[in-house]
């Protein structure tokens, strides 16, 4: 007879266990990842993080969607709140400002300030680089030709702003538009330019951190001896000054000797490019994607060289304010003791 009372003492407590919150089977979310044009780095890297979610969560599932930009991930989220806790976002932190303030691109559907950071995926700079060793400042740009980026994109921003606001030497250059990636690289080694951007990415805690080049850059950096233009950090503090975007800012690249060239140390103009979600996405959801990112961080490599970059320490090292990261995320890496934010 005691027997029987304990078993079925025992039954009633583990089914009363099976409907409590911590034991129930949570209802399955399904997110929707939107990254960037395939072959780049935000695509592999967000294609990695949706393989990742689906291994190692019982309860959410994640799609990633080829995207043609940043501007196109923000206008889905601006135009559909409804999908709050369906969206999931990667950006680079200049678009999200931009937003926030309504300028172009996005001044048709901004200002809008809904979106909040997960987590940084990766830093890049974009030096400027010439073949010519004349060209040394901003000084020497007076009659040369610009190779920026397409129209509307960010690093085309980022470089006028400079021209227009600090420098106010937009109508001495000469600028040629669509000079991105291989594109640059060609007009350049063909002398159709005279300087461009290209990006690296920048790993390490340092003032000029360890960089890998793009693959258009290292091609550049292997073919010929390569300048890197000096940029001032002090031009860039009056471009967020006119502009009133936080997010604009260096980073540098420690010297070292790739290819035919031997760099020194440089500065770009820093692109951080993170992941992101609607201001309003429940806390268990942010929590569960964050805990994934973090207890898996080590297995980013394994989709991109540049995955190495995603670590435990950096997550909360995006160059924005504390409170522009959501608040599950906040909670989630202070409470294992990593700062958030600048």
């Amino acid at each position: 007879m005691k027997k029987s009372v304990v078993f079925f003492t025992l039954a009633l407590l583990l089914v009363g266990l099976s409907l409590s919150p911590t034991f129930a089977q949570h209802k399955e979310v399904t997110l929707n990842l939107y990254t960037n044009p395939s072959g780049g780095i935000m695509y592999t890297l967000g294609f990695a993080l949706s393989e990742i979610i689906n291994k190692n969560s019982k309860w959410l599932r994640c799609n990633a969607i080829e995207t043609s930009s940043t501007a196109e991930n923000l206008r889905y989220i601006v135009e559909h709140p409804d999908w709050k806790n369906t969206w999931f976002g990667e950006a680079v932190t200049i678009g999200v400002d931009q937003l926030a303030i309504g300028m172009k691109p996005y001044d048709k559907f901004g200002p809008w300030k809904g979106a909040k950071w997960l987590a940084l995926m990766v830093n890049i700079g974009s030096p400027q680089v010439t073949l010519d060793p004349n060209i040394r400042t901003w000084r020497d740009l007076k009659g040369k030709r610009f190779g920026l980026d397409v129209m509307g994109s960010t690093n085309q921003f980022m470089q006028e702003w400079l021209m227009e606001y600090a420098w106010k030497n937009k109508k001495e250059v000469k600028i040629d538009y669509g000079c991105t990636g291989s594109i640059a690289v060609d007009r350049l080694l063909d002398g159709t330019i005279d300087i461009t951007w290209q990006g690296a990415i920048c790993l390490g805690p340092e003032e000029y951190k360890d960089w890998n080049p793009m693959p258009t850059l290292e091609r550049l950096l292997a073919a010929r001896k390569v300048y890197f233009m000096e940029l001032d950090e002090k031009d860039v503090a009056v471009v967020r000054e006119k502009t009133g975007l936080e997010a604009m800012g260096l980073i540098g690249g420690k010297a070292k000797k790739i290819g035919k060239t031997d760099a020194p140390n440089w500065k770009g103009l820093l692109n951080q490019i993170g992941w992101l979600v609607h201001q309003d996405m429940d806390d268990e959801i942010v929590t569960e994607i964050m805990r994934i990112i973090y207890e898996y961080s080590d297995e980013f490599v394994n989709y991109h060289a540049v995955g190495r970059g995603i670590t435990k320490q950096t997550m909360g090292q995006l160059s924005v304010p504390r409170e522009s990261y959501h608040r599950a995320a906040i909670k989630f890496l202070e409470t294992r003791g990593h700062k958030v934010g600048r």
